[in-house]
């Protein structure tokens, strides 16, 4: 009965989903200044991760989002890689972090850092501020990316660069490929599905009670690869992802 009320396409889930954002909002109150306390004490990164799994999971639970996760191949939660992701909605990068238990970061809009202590607290937790218009950033963006390699990170990127309007996949940027070929690590490619309905590209409110899919394709090793190569790579993945999406519809 719940579901038929207040989850969509109830009657009332717009009354569910608008006390969701008032939750989402109450977790960046609590979860912001926790997680820069604990930066700037220098906890252990593998808890200062679990302190963003902490957000993500409150924020979902409260969107009664579920999340089915699919695993493909290996993965190694403690050794750095490229987490490549198709980018339909906000909530590509929570089911990255339901379906790895690494210490994943991403690139993010540069605009979220410029929320006070939310903006602060990504930056020192490892985040990577991106201006998407700026040669000069997307420069710094892939030399932050390296330093976060060396460390042990995972960091999660979306080579489309924007989020898909219709739900398909768009060409991938080169960029982010070579970089990995560079510090020779593997890519892990993951194929979100569903996330779109869960937030379309064009709405605010969340679409309560949808279920998220995450399709996590074997690694693809970059060893002996050279910057060359980048562009075969990147081709291949979006392939592998294209196919996924595919058989999905």
């Amino acid at each position: 009965m719940f579901r038929k009320i207040f989850l969509y396409p109830g009657p009332l889930w717009r009354l569910t989903a608008t006390f969701s954002w008032l939750s989402a909002t109450l977790a960046v109150l609590v979860v912001a200044p926790l997680f820069l306390l604990a930066t700037l004490l220098g906890f252990p990164l593998h808890w200062q991760t679990a302190i963003i799994r902490f957000w993500f999971r409150w924020v979902c639970a409260t969107c009664f989002f579920k999340f089915e996760v699919i695993h493909r191949g290996d993965y190694d939660p403690a050794s750095a890689c490229l987490v490549v992701s198709n980018h339909q909605s906000l909530f590509d990068i929570p089911a990255a972090f339901f379906a790895f238990s690494g210490n994943l970061r991403m690139v993010a809009k540069r605009e979220l850092f410029w929320i006070p202590l939310f903006g602060q607290a990504m930056r020192a937790g490892g985040f990577i501020p991106h201006f998407r218009s700026s040669r000069a950033s997307s420069a710094k963006v892939l030399r932050q990316i390296e330093r976060r390699f060396k460390g042990g990170m995972q960091i999660w990127v979306a080579p489309e660069g924007t989020r898909s309007e219709d739900g398909r996949l768009g060409d991938y940027r080169w960029g982010s490929f070579g970089l990995a070929i560079s510090a020779q690590i593997p890519i892990q490619p993951i194929v979100v599905l569903n996330s779109r309905e869960a937030l379309p590209r064009s709405a605010f409110l969340p679409r309560v009670g949808t279920t998220i899919y995450v399709v996590a394709l074997p690694q693809i090793s970059t060893a002996g690869l050279k910057s060359s190569d980048r562009g075969t790579v990147a081709k291949r993945v979006h392939q592998l992802s294209a196919e996924v999406l595919a058989h999905a519809r």
